[in-house]
């Protein structure tokens, strides 16, 4: 399973991650849109007091990966390395819709003075 509020970034936009991740390991990755949802037994939050069913933050969705050992161990992998990154940047900026394209860090002001002219 999968953390149910990362599934579309793990999808990628118009499926794109998942078109990737087949091509490279050659596993058939399925991701149901109708999938009920399961206890993630990797949420951090605590369930709330009286809670029966799972919150949002803390259900999981069940990805099916269809291949040979080698391929379905590399999905795993690459999956696990896109959820760190995705709760990586989260943490970084706190709140993942305020979060910015890697590009536009690396944005710099246009020199005042090059090579000492103006």
């Amino acid at each position: 399973t999968v953390p149910s509020r990362l599934v579309g970034r793990i999808i990628g936009k118009g499926g794109q991650n998942v078109r990737e991740l087949q091509r490279i390991t050659g596993a058939s990755v399925k991701i149901p849109e109708d999938e009920p949802k399961v206890a993630d037994p990797t949420a951090q939050d605590e369930p709330k007091e009286g809670s029966s069913s799972p919150s949002p933050s803390d259900s999981g969705t069940v990805v099916r990966i269809v291949g040979n050992f080698l391929a379905t161990q590399s999905v795993q992998v690459r999956i696990g390395q896109l959820i760190a990154d995705f709760q990586r940047a989260t943490n970084l900026h706190g709140d993942r819709r305020k979060e910015e394209p890697q590009d536009s860090s690396r944005k710099q002001s246009p020199p005042s003075h090059v090579n000492g002219a103006e």
